[in-house]
């Protein structure tokens, strides 16, 4: 071996250690910052038995509600005098019982729907009847968006996931 391929080949190690132990050492530091960030909450028994028909197995078909939503709570109460979460954004995503294809429908925030009697923070129910849809999140969360949701669309929802700019959460709803 010539003393030049001696010089090169400590770089090459050095390379091939930095790979091995920086790309796994980010991508687990990704992850660990990415699923604190994610939290799981169960708004099944907040729903009720009035529902749109449905199945939640396997083989069936889906849908799920996508909602982006802002606070105006905490460092964000500079932006309006409003409190609470509204959904900025609403789409309603169907998985064909096959799963080999998806209909995406957007829900303009400000459409003006029956939003029907949803528990409170309170524990109480807030009746609101008509409003614009973004209010339903504001009024009892997530139950209350996927009842309003479901009012307006006839849909089931089987699953609804919240995404907001500092945590994610996601609801699991069950038939």
């Amino acid at each position: 071996m010539t003393t030049e391929a001696r010089r090169r080949h400590p770089k090459r190690w050095f390379t091939l250690l930095a790979v091995l132990i920086v790309l796994p050492a980010g991508a687990g530091y990704a992850y660990a910052k990415l699923d604190a960030n994610i939290a799981g909450q169960d708004v099944d028994a907040a729903l009720g038995t009035d529902r749109p028909a449905g199945a939640d197995s396997a083989g069936a078909p889906e849908n799920i509600l996508l909602l982006g939503s802002d606070s105006r709570a905490g460092a964000d109460a500079a932006y309006g005098q409003d409190t609470g979460s509204r959904s900025d954004t609403a789409m309603v995503v169907h998985l064909s019982a096959d799963r080999r294809r998806a209909t995406v429908v957007s829900i303009p925030r400000d459409t003006m729907v029956r939003i029907p009697s949803c528990p409170s923070g309170g524990g109480r129910p807030a009746a609101v009847g008509l409003a614009m849809y973004n209010t339903a999140l504001n009024t009892g969360g997530l139950a209350c968006a996927v009842k309003a949701t479901e009012t307006l669309t006839g849909l089931r929802m089987n699953h609804v996931i919240q995404i907001d700019g500092r945590v994610g959460a996601a609801a699991v709803l069950r038939p």
